[in-house]
């Protein structure tokens, strides 16, 4: 069973944070709640997550992985590692640790121009840019 990059960003944000609702997830990966609710409607069809309205939490519905959607994500995870390792190789550790902040300098200069506001995850503490 395959996955497209979007399909993969849902899976692995849902793993990480189990019971998220979809405009938290929305506003996590960067993308509109219409892309997000496309996604997840394809995802629960193929039986890789669940949609939970009991959460005591008004309106918002409590996204969660099923045993199969964790099994199809731990078995993409290897390919995906692989693929950015491959990429990453040619970097230092210092040069990757400095070309990660650098895209994430991009990706909030960017911010004003994005369909939906990204919530960037947390790095280690802000190292100053090294140059090698």
């Amino acid at each position: 069973m395959s996955l497209t990059p979007a399909q993969f960003a849902v899976l692995s944000v849902l793993a990480a944070t189990p019971g998220i609702d979809q405009a938290r997830l929305s506003r996590c990966l960067g993308f509109d709640k219409v892309t997000v609710m496309y996604v997840l409607r394809g995802l629960v069809e193929r039986g890789l997550m669940t949609r939970d309205t009991g959460t005591g939490r008004g309106r918002r519905i409590a996204l969660a992985l099923t045993k199969k959607g964790v099994a199809l994500l731990e078995e993409a995870q290897a390919p995906t590692e692989h693929a950015s390792a491959s990429l990453m190789d040619c970097f230092t550790e210092t040069q990757q640790k400095q070309f990660i902040k650098l895209l994430k300098i991009l990706t909030t200069s960017l911010e004003d121009r994005a369909r939906a506001p990204l919530i960037m995850p947390e790095f280690p503490a802000d190292e100053s840019v090294v140059q090698e």
